[in-house]
């Protein structure tokens, strides 16, 4: 049987599923809809249990000195949730332009702005996180409408679009009061960065379609050898068979590694050796893209 804290906590789920029927927001059908397909991904644990997983997962030393109960890391959990709901739901709006949903998402997160200042968090944190989220999703929106764009220009979204969700294990950190909040976030900014990477690898070419580029598709476009003719409209065979499958994915999973890389290194200072929360959430990250890498090779050399 699995772990217990790699489990989906169903009745944290059951809760939130039980008071989305009672907020009275609008478009309650689509937001039990994202919640659900959320829920379903959550085997793992890593939006429902992320905070006690990292509680856990820290080294004695450390976990002795905090003082948060457990009602406190369920409620840090309980929020994280509301909040990977909230900005599943802005992405939407954002890809499909449902503007439809944006007072749900609203209320949202309201919602798990008020359960982190339940669970103890600081205002000044949640609003420094909450900050970060929303203006990289601005950044990404306002690029949309330039006709040229450099990989440096999205790589800060990476981290920028997702560093809400480690919002809990940054102030769990913080708590220790054993470094600044800039220095115990750099982790979690790795972290983020290599699973936003992880997902834009896999989507580029619908990110193309829609015009809606990330650091992956400006890195495949930006990599058409200078001998290979330009076109208006992206020619996706020439796309894929030169720019993706020659370098782009051996370089973009590469820089998966880099940052899954970054990621342990700083977190090992806090978490204990073989650390479910590395384990579980960053080391497959990690060992995708090698492994992505590894097969690539050999299909290129079976080619030459």
């Amino acid at each position: 049987m699995a772990n217990q804290h790699t489990q989906i906590d169903n009745s944290l789920h059951d809760i939130i599923e039980a008071e989305i029927f009672n907020l009275k927001i609008p478009n309650v059908d689509a937001v039990l809809k994202m919640h659900r397909k959320i829920r379903k991904a959550d085997m793992k644990g890593e939006i429902g249990r992320i905070n006690r997983i990292f509680h856990s997962s820290l080294k004695p030393e450390y976990n002795y000195r905090l003082k948060i109960s457990p009602m406190q890391l369920k409620l840090l959990d309980k929020a994280n949730i509301y909040t990977w709901i909230a900005y599943s739901i802005y992405d939407e709006v954002f890809d499909e332009n449902d503007i439809i949903s944006i007072p749900s998402a609203n209320a949202l997160v309201r919602v798990a702005y008020s359960i982190y200042i339940q669970a103890g968090v600081p205002t000044t944190l949640i609003n420094d996180m909450f900050s970060i989220v929303d203006n990289a999703n601005h950044t990404e929106l306002s690029l949309r409408s330039k006709k040229q764009h450099a990989p440096k220009d999205f790589e800060q979204l990476l981290f920028g679009k997702s560093i809400a969700h480690c919002l809990g294990q940054i102030w769990i950190l913080s708590s220790l009061q054993i470094a600044n909040k800039d220095v115990l976030s750099e982790g979690f900014r790795n972290y983020c960065s290599a699973r936003q990477l992880s997902d834009d690898v896999f989507d580029w070419r619908d990110d193309i379609m829609r015009g809606h580029y990330t650091y992956a598709t400006t890195v495949i476009v930006k990599s058409i050898p200078k001998n290979v003719p330009q076109f208006k409209n992206f020619d996706f065979t020439q796309l894929t068979n030169i720019s993706f499958w020659l370098t782009g994915l051996e370089y973009l999973c590469g820089r998966i590694i880099s940052y899954s890389d970054a990621c342990i290194a700083e977190l090992n200072n806090y978490l204990k050796p073989g650390s479910i929360y590395i384990n579980r959430f960053i080391l497959p990250l990690k060992n995708n893209a090698e492994e992505s890498i590894a097969n690539h090779l050999l299909d290129k050399n079976s080619v030459f």
